[in-house]
């Protein structure tokens, strides 16, 4: 993915930014899905750095955040 780099093209960044929103939108689906819990606090932050794609994701469960 090429989205903040300053030589990607409008539509190159557009379909990147997409793809972000489709992951993150299926990684709280899949974890919604997985721990089968409705009243679950889900976190999830995704950095775009460079290279890099980071996505982290944190949980509360029983009152500890995992």
């Amino acid at each position: 993915m090429e989205t903040g780099r300053p030589n990607s093209h409008k539509r190159k960044q557009e379909q990147d930014r997409l793809k972000l929103a489709r992951l993150s939108k299926n990684s709280m689906d899949y974890a919604r899905a997985c721990l089968i819990l409705s009243n679950l606090l889900s976190i999830f932050s995704i950095i775009v750095a460079g290279d890099d794609l980071r996505i982290y994701s944190m949980n509360m469960e029983h009152g500890i955040l995992c």
